[in-house]
């Protein structure tokens, strides 16, 4: 089963912050360029139980992520979602 992106919230700094779960462990969360595979960044969430609902906030300091990217979220499997996520107005952190 591929993992389910709940929410993806930009904060006042710039960078997001990605609600996700899968039925067992989320292996990665990652920030990357809406064509290309350049991985602005990535994380590996915090969870102590399968199925857990995780929280990961991903720090885009210094990158130039512009108006549109990709939020990817895979599990151990090779499993992966991902979402197109636009803002109105770009970023560039740092």
């Amino acid at each position: 089963t591929a993992p389910e992106i709940s929410s993806i919230v930009k904060d006042e700094r710039g960078n997001l912050i990605v609600t996700a779960s899968d039925n067992q462990y989320v292996a990665s969360v990652q920030v990357r360029h809406k064509k290309t595979s350049k991985v602005y960044a990535q994380a590996l969430p915090e969870q102590t139980e399968a199925g857990e609902t995780s929280t990961t906030t991903l720090n885009l300091e210094g990158a130039n992520v512009g108006l549109t990217c990709l939020v990817a979220v895979a599990d151990y499997a090779g499993h992966e979602t991902s979402s197109l996520v636009s803002w109105s107005v770009g970023w560039l952190v740092g």
